[in-house]
């Protein structure tokens, strides 16, 4: 079944069908949205959530509640400083705190389960040791061991016991139903935004063809639009592959390496999750090949077929730090850049835009803040991702017909507009444009979801041109 294992397709709230006038304006109703309106709900303002659509990346996640995430405390003080690290790890704490608080005190049925984190190598790598040595050096508990809860090759691995799994989908919808009770907040699905005017002090936000005027808004749908013009050439977007299946355990666990090629799993009920062949998306076209790449993996160290698998993609920034505060002289706030810790990232960030928006302190305003300081090694990985990024756009305009192409699809040129054509099993041809809105690269057909998707910064639209999934925010018909 090509799709995510916690992925409904009901709308639960109405679309925007009139012309809207709000204080604050939250654009995109995952996890990071969600957040930020359950830490405003008892504000005075009028707050209004728009969504497009309920396939965002917090359903596509494996969602784990953990600070043990990889090697990140090693790659942030490399960056930056130890103590930068540190203050990181501090977030992370807190964000569990806050979000496992939020459930217990909502009293959210979403199979919130305590279970240990492990990271783990199947090399003697160095890498493993530093992050070893550095949660060691902040006196974190933990445990060194030999084997996993599952039968992975495993060389070393470090397990702790204060986090958590949990099913994201059952979170957010039983959360904004509980939000949109209350008098000061409005929430709608279906609508999407497509630009953003300033006039005087006020905001107008298109969407779904109406207006809707506000005072500041919350961006929270990823990938920002319209307003961060080197937003792409600081970040890129990493596609992983994900599946789940039934799998027998004796207790919950979730689990990630710190190799080159990033294994992960956790348990959710009776399935295992489990992710492997990351990468830049500006670097691996034949999305299909990755797939069954991913799935002859599974088959080979578990042994079992997958019942669900999908297609992940996570913001990666160049100093593995989130990215969440005021835009320089707008009233615009960003959080995003969760570089694949999503659950605790965005609980964190939606408490800090809360924070600057009823002006209170904030530990982590500085950390997190998107106009934060560079340094050298920020300038190189800048420098590498720009590279990636162009390369992609130069490599797309000259090569547009790919060799894994079957012969149901097509690029062509006619009188000088590039088209896209799918034909589809009951030879219908499905015709779009096949340049992106946003940055207008050359797209590529995904025959695995069947969709056609921006190879430099992830928009995604379906076999009709109908825009899925951002920074694209104008769909593809052909009019």
């Amino acid at each position: 079944m090509n799709k995510s294992i916690w992925l409904e397709q009901e709308s639960l709230f109405e679309q925007v069908r009139t012309n809207i006038n709000t204080d604050l304006l939250i654009i995109g109703g995952g996890i990071s949205g969600t957040n930020t309106l359950y830490f405003l709900k008892d504000s005075p303002y009028k707050i209004t959530l728009i969504n497009n659509t309920n396939n965002n990346t917090t359903c596509n996640s494996t969602a784990k509640i953990t600070y043990l995430q990889q090697d990140i405390y090693t790659k942030i003080s490399k960056i930056y400083s130890k103590e930068t690290a540190y203050q990181y790890y501090k977030s992370q704490i807190e964000a569990i705190s806050l979000l496992t608080d939020i459930i217990k005190k909502e009293n959210l049925n979403c199979d919130l389960e305590k279970a240990p984190s492990f990271i783990f190598t199947n090399t003697n790598k160095s890498t493993f040791k530093e992050e070893k040595d550095f949660l060691l050096s902040h006196d974190i508990r933990l445990k060194s061991k030999k084997k996993l809860p599952l039968d992975l090759p495993c060389y070393h691995a470090l397990e702790v016991k204060d986090t958590y799994v949990f099913n994201p989908y059952k979170y957010i919808t039983q959360l904004k139903q509980k939000l949109n009770t209350y008098k000061n907040i409005s929430i709608y699905d279906q609508s999407v935004a497509t630009s953003i005017t300033k006039e005087k002090d006020q905001y107008k936000v298109c969407c779904n063809g109406k207006t809707i005027t506000c005072k500041k808004i919350i961006m929270a749908c990823g990938y920002p639009f319209e307003i961060e013009k080197n937003f792409p050439f600081t970040t890129y977007l990493e596609r992983s592959i994900v599946s789940a299946f039934k799998y027998n355990k004796e207790k919950d666990f979730s689990a990630i390496n710190v190799d080159q090629n990033v294994l992960s799993v956790r348990t959710y009920k009776d399935y295992l999750l489990f992710l492997s062949h990351s990468h830049n998306i500006n670097n691996k076209e034949n999305i299909e090949k990755e797939v069954k790449n991913h799935l002859h993996l599974q088959k080979e160290l578990f042994s079992l077929d997958s019942e669900y698998t999908w297609i992940n993609h996570d913001i990666m920034t160049n100093d593995h730090l989130p990215i969440a505060g005021q835009v320089k002289n707008t009233y615009i706030y960003l959080l995003t850049g969760y570089n694949t810790w999503g659950m605790t990232n965005s609980t964190i960030c939606a408490k800090l835009i809360s924070d600057l928006i009823l002006k209170k302190d904030n530990a982590y305003q500085k950390l997190f803040d998107p106009n934060r300081s560079t340094n050298s090694k920020r300038i190189v990985n800048n420098l590498l991702y720009s590279i990636s990024s162009g390369s992609r756009l130069i490599c797309d305009k000259f090569y547009k017909n790919k060799d894994f192409y079957k012969d149901n699809v097509e690029i062509k040129k006619e009188d000088g507009i590039i088209y896209g054509i799918y034909i589809d099993q009951e030879k219908k041809e499905h015709k779009v444009y096949n340049l992106c809105p946003h940055m207008k690269c050359n797209l590529i057909f995904n025959s695995f979801d069947k969709t056609w998707d921006c190879p430099c910064h992830g928009s995604r639209f379906d076999i009709d041109g109908n825009v899925i999934k951002g920074p694209a925010n104008y769909d593809i018909k052909i009019k």
